[in-house]
């Protein structure tokens, strides 16, 4: 497998992260940028204890015997060429490895892109380098790591896929490529094929143009949320007017059942007026009876006076 060198990088590198370090062929180069601290990542048990007895004399590599993935798979299929060890079912590798034995399944310890890249305490902005040299995998910890918003902590990645597919729901050179632009990485012009199978793309962040991006995503958001404050506006003024009539209606109502209150009244004191009327005209009506009455009594106990006969002469 290609030795991912990294031997032309000019800044000072603060830390390297490497996963899929294998036996640790490619330690040299690291140790040779002066990191601040070295991680590699080997799952494979027999190449990991290799790896630690290559890092016991340099204390600042540290070696963690995992497997870096978000599937729920834990058993590593191992073959005969090591390099190309996975938890995914193979695909396309018979193909470009005609030679290919799987040898066993493995229970190994796993850990997902974002634990493993938070554990690391890296320093945003510093010089930090991941190298995933681990195929099957690829596509899949990028994607993790853009998920968790942990990828632009690293100025520089070196990837190793596949030109085809190799491994069930892996990814290839040139997806892992396409996708490493939409999130502003800048693409080398040559691409390392000094093993044809599994060629190296190496990517730089981007930080003018993720800006940019930045910029541009932040004004449409601007854009949007005066859009929606707009609509807000009108909604608001809506929702005034609507409550300015039904303030009216209201007050309508109240000053209609005020009149109705009012009327009302009216026609109870009415009422009570022509019910006093009716009992003042029922008093004058007995009044006259009796008065009648006591008439008439006078007029029967009175007798009629009777004419006088003239004298005869």
């Amino acid at each position: 497998m290609t030795r991912i060198i990294l031997s032309d990088c000019a800044d000072a590198v603060d830390q390297i992260v490497v996963i899929g370090a294998g036996c640790g062929a490619a330690l040299p180069d690291y140790l040779a940028l002066s990191p601040q601290a070295i991680t590699l990542v080997e799952p494979t048990p027999a190449r990991a204890t290799r790896l630690r007895a290559h890092c016991a004399a340099h204390p600042q590599a540290t070696v963690i015997e995992a497997a870096v993935t978000n599937t729920a798979a834990s058993d590593l299929h191992i073959f005969n060429y090591g390099a190309v060890n996975s938890l995914r079912q193979p695909l396309g590798l018979t193909a470009v490895f005609p030679s290919l034995i799987k040898q066993a399944d493995i229970p190994v310890a796993c850990v997902t892109p974002k634990a493993l890249v938070e554990n690391l305490g890296l320093t945003p902005g510093a010089h930090n380098i991941l190298v995933i040299a681990a195929p099957c995998e690829s596509m899949a910890i990028l994607e993790a790591l853009v998920a968790a918003r942990q990828l632009t902590l690293f100025q520089t990645v070196r990837v190793c896929a596949g030109m085809e597919p190799l491994y069930q729901d892996g990814g290839t050179l040139d997806q892992v490529r396409r996708f490493l632009a939409t999130q502003n990485f800048t693409v080398a012009p040559n691409v390392d094929k000094s093993d044809a199978a599994l060629p190296v793309l190496t990517v730089s962040f981007d930080v003018i143009r993720d800006l940019r991006r930045k910029a541009a995503d932040q004004g449409q958001r601007i854009a949007d949320f005066t859009a929606n404050l707009e609509e807000a506006q009108t909604a608001l003024e809506d929702a005034k007017a609507n409550l300015e009539e039904t303030d009216y209606m209201l007050r309508k109502t109240q000053n209609d059942a005020t009149q109705q209150d009012l009327i009302a009244a009216q026609v109870k004191s009415d009422f009570v007026a022509l019910q006093a009327l009716f009992r003042d005209l029922q008093a004058e009506k007995q009044a006259q009876s009796l008065l009648l009455a006591d008439i008439a009594t006078v007029l029967q106990r009175k007798p009629d006076p009777k004419p006088r006969k003239s004298p005869k002469t």
